[in-house]
């Protein structure tokens, strides 16, 4: 193809071949159709669930890529980006899980097209961005349809300006500091009525302040680049998706800026018998101004419940119990394919208990084997909630059902050198404690009477349980 244009040449577009059809024959020829896309369409292939722990998104996004996936991908980004507490690719898809935590924190990607390869680029804002590499496509001059020139250039052009919040506040809870405020607030109105408007965020999903304002920063860069959109078209066959241009020549002077082409779509037909017969018949573009970044909208993974098991090496090797100053414990996720058995298999997870309050209240925890029933805090995977324990075939109901279906009560097993306590103060109803088979066992009847009878060998050791008949 040849231009007369400054620097015009060919179109560059590769990628990876997914669909082929046979159409037919013609009287030369054969005809086929295929679907191209670039290599990242191969991760919308694979699904998995898998745990990240201590890594930041980049280094989360690398090793997805790196360890599935062949193709060349560059970074151009300019921010620095924390370690992760804890991240989980719950039944995605590869391409769903990295798009997700790029879309929470700011990273965006679009492909390269050169030497016969294709290149995914993440960035993290418009500075990052290039022009063309072809001069021709730095500055597009606007001509209308009827005019008589012989170059490239931009015939349809609309810049459209809309009413967009001009505030995001963003919060969240962090049990470990309940009282603490970890509100964050970001301000970036357009210059229209009604910019005063907030939108607001609950839960951020972050415990430091300073990354609730990276959050709430990127999320008003969003809504203010959805303000101000351009869209146009003309014989342009090289404006590509990722680049930036500056408009030059349009009747509205505001219109005549930089832009970074958001869409770019190619349309072309074959106006002879062979291939080398084609010719361009139209470029369609969707720009954005490139005053601001341009970002994904979050998404939020639905309510989900699953279950989850401690069954295999949640704890330290030979813990029987594994916890931590708030109660809280280490999983095994049934669906975790990773070898890792031990006090590193999962973040902390907090549990429910039936009753707390300031040092007081009813607590068990689970132990190393117990099977457990999880939810996520407002269906978020990263942030698991045990809600409930169940029985199973290992870990059978502490007395025969159903033919003890009328008794109700608690079965201790004390662990390890320990000993169970039991404390019952003024207005207890009255107890009896008795010996058998070696379990301690503890009975509270209905009775008005506050005696205490103890019998049996003590409280150390063995089984304990409290029961009550009907």
């Amino acid at each position: 193809m040849t231009q007369a244009n400054i620097g015009a040449g060919e179109r560059e577009i590769s990628g990876l071949v997914f669909k082929a059809k046979y159409l037919g024959k013609t009287a030369r020829d054969s005809a086929y159709e295929i679907r191209i896309r670039p290599w990242i369409e191969l991760a919308r292939e694979r699904t998995d669930y898998r745990i990240f722990q201590r890594q930041s998104v980049v280094e989360i996004i690398d090793s997805m890529l790196k360890e599935q996936y062949m193709y060349s991908y560059v970074k151009r980004l300019s921010n620095v980006y924390p370690a992760l507490d804890y991240q989980v690719q719950y039944g995605e898809s590869d391409l769903a899980f990295i798009q997700r935590l790029m879309q929470e924190h700011g990273i965006y990607w679009f492909f390269e097209h050169s030497d016969g390869f294709h290149r995914m680029v993440l960035v993290d804002g418009v500075n990052t961005h290039r022009p063309s590499h072809s001069e021709a496509y730095r500055t597009l001059i606007y001509h209308t349809r009827d005019s008589k020139i012989d170059e490239e250039c931009v015939e349809e052009f609309e810049l459209t300006q809309s009413l967009r919040p001009g505030a995001w506040t963003t919060d969240d809870y962090d049990f470990k500091k309940p009282k603490a405020i970890i509100t964050a607030r970001n301000e970036l109105p357009q210059n229209t009525a009604h910019n005063e408007l907030e939108l607001y965020e609950w839960p951020g999903d972050y415990v430091d302040p300073s990354h609730g304002e990276d959050f709430a920063r990127v999320r008003m860069q969003q809504l203010h680049a959805e303000g101000e959109i351009g869209r146009g078209k003309g014989n342009l066959r090289n404006v590509a998706c990722g680049t930036v241009f500056d408009l030059k020549r349009y009747p509205v002077e505001r219109a005549n800026q930089k832009y970074l082409v958001m869409v770019a779509t190619f349309h072309g037909e074959e106006l002879g018998d062979t291939t080398d017969a084609g010719a361009l018949d139209q470029d369609r573009v969707r720009r954005a101004t490139c005053q601001r970044s341009v970002q994904a909208e979050s998404n939020h993974s639905e309510a989900t419940h699953d279950r989850a098991a401690n069954r295999s090496g949640h704890g330290a090797p030979g813990s029987e119990i594994w916890t931590n100053e708030y109660g809280q414990v280490k999983l095994k996720f049934f669906w975790d394919r990773s070898p890792v058995r031990d006090q590193n298999s999962s973040c902390w997870v907090r549990v429910s208990y039936p009753w707390t309050g300031p040092n007081y209240g009813s607590i068990q925890i689970p132990r190393v084997g117990t099977e457990v029933i999880v939810d996520f805090e407002n269906g978020d995977p990263d942030r698991p909630i045990v809600i409930g324990r169940v029985y199973n075939a290992v870990s059978m109901p502490p007395w025969s059902l159903p033919g003890n279906a009328t008794q109700s009560g608690t079965l201790t097993c004390s662990s390890k050198g320990a000993h169970m306590r039991m404390r019952m103060r003024s207005g207890s109803k009255t107890e009896r404690m008795q010996r058998n088979s070696g379990c301690t066992h503890r009975r509270i009847s209905a009775s008005k009477s506050s005696t205490t009878k103890a019998t049996g060998s003590g409280m150390t050791g063995g089984k304990t349980s409290m029961a009550m008949k009907r």
